[in-house]
C-alpha cells in the first residue's frame, strides 16, 4: 500500500510542430533543462540560435536528434511519486520526487476523490482482516459461545474485508484509466514536449490485490467447509448415541422374553413392540457401517 509501484509510466518527449518558433523554443528549453541537471551553476543566453540556425537547420536538426534519449520513467504510489526524466541533450536524467498530495493539490493531475477512496477501501479491508485474525485466535483457544466470536464472525470480517478489496480494485482501476493513463505530467512538462498518454501500465503493488483477495476468498471456504464437517461429526456421533440406546433397550426386552420377565413402562416405550426395536436397531446398525 505504501510503495511506489502501483503504476508505472514511460512517456517520450515529441517535437512535432513544424513551426520554427516553436521548435527554436523547444530547443532552448532543452539545453536549459540539460544544463539545470548537471553541474554548471550559471544561466546561459541561448539566443544566437535565432541568428545561426536557419528553418531548414532547425528542421534538420530536430529529425537528427536521438528520439530515444527523450524518455522517461514515472512510478506512482498511493502516497508517493517519482519522474525520472532524460531531456536528450544530455547524459543525465532530470529526477523529481514528490508527495501525491502535494500533485493532487497543485498540478491536480487525476481525481483526488477516487484516490481517497481507494485509500479508505486499502485501509478498511486490513482493519477488517485483522478484526478477523484477533478472533481466529480467540476461537483457537477459547470456546466462546457468544456469535461473535464464532464462525459467524469469521464469515463477517471475511467477507467484508473481501468486499473492500473488490471495491479497491474496482475504483483505482477506474482512476487508471480514466485519468492516469491519460496523463501523469504537470503543464510545464507538458509544455517542454512530454507525452505520457497511453503509456502507463498497472504495477505489481496493485495486483497484490488480487492475490490477497483470493487468499480471503479462500479462507471463507475453509471456514466454511470445516463447519460443515464438524456438523457432519455431531451428527454421526448423535446417531451413535441414539443406536447405542436402542441397541441396550433391545437386549432388555429380550432377557425379559427369554426368563419370561414383565418389562417395566419406563424401559419399554410406548406403542413399540420389540420387532419394531430390531427392525429399528439393524437399520440403525447398517447406518453405522455405512458411515464408519
Amino acid at each position: 500500500m505504501t510503495t511506489e509501484n502501483w503504476v508505472t509510466v514511460k512517456p517520450y518527449r515529441s517535437f512535432q510542430t513544424t513551426d520554427p518558433k516553436i521548435l527554436k523554443q523547444q530547443i532552448i528549453q532543452s539545453f536549459n533543462n540539460s544544463f539545470q541537471n548537471s553541474t554548471f551553476n550559471n544561466d546561459f543566453d541561448f539566443s544566437f540560435i535565432d541568428d545561426v540556425i536557419e528553418e531548414e537547420q532547425i528542421i534538420d536538426l530536430i529529425s537528427k536528434i536521438d528520439c530515444k534519449r527523450f524518455q522517461g520513467f514515472i512510478r506512482l504510489g498511493l502516497f508517493k511519486g517519482t519522474w525520472l526524466l532524460n531531456y536528450g541533450f544530455g547524459c543525465k536524467y532530470r529526477l523529481n520526487r514528490a508527495s501525491i498530495i502535494d500533485v493532487l493539490s497543485k498540478d491536480k493531475i487525476f481525481d483526488q476523490t477516487l484516490w481517497l477512496c481507494t485509500i479508505l477501501c486499502c485501509s478498511l479491508s486490513l482493519f477488517a482482516i485483522l478484526l478477523s485474525a484477533i478472533f481466529s485466535l480467540l476461537n483457537a483457544f477459547l470456546s466462546p459461545s457468544n456469535p461473535i466470536h464464532g464462525p459467524l464472525s469469521m464469515y463477517l470480517w471475511n467477507s467484508l474485508s473481501a468486499v473492500f478489496h473488490a471495491l479497491a480494485i474496482l475504483i483505482f482501476t477506474a482512476e487508471f484509466y480514466f485519468y492516469i493513463n491519460k496523463n501523469v505530467l504537470n503543464q510545464e512538462q507538458m509544455h517542454s514536449g512530454w507525452i505520457s498518454t497511453d503509456c502507463g501500465k498497472l504495477g505489481w503493488s496493485f495486483f497484490i490485490l488480487f492475490i490477497s483477495f483470493f487468499l480471503i476468498i479462500t479462507n471463507i471456504i475453509i471456514i466454511y467447509a470445516h463447519s460443515k464437517v464438524n456438523q457432519s461429526f455431531l451428527n454421526f456421533r448423535n446417531i451413535k448415541n441414539f443406536y447405542e440406546k436402542n441397541e441396550t433397550l433391545i437386549d432388555d426386552v429380550t432377557e425379559a422374553k427369554n426368563h419370561n420377565l414383565s418389562i417395566d413402562e419406563p424401559i419399554r416405550p410406548e406403542n413399540e413392540s420389540s420387532s419394531d426395536l430390531n427392525v429399528t436397531s439393524r437399520r440403525l446398525k447398517r447406518i453405522i457401517d455405512f458411515i464408519y
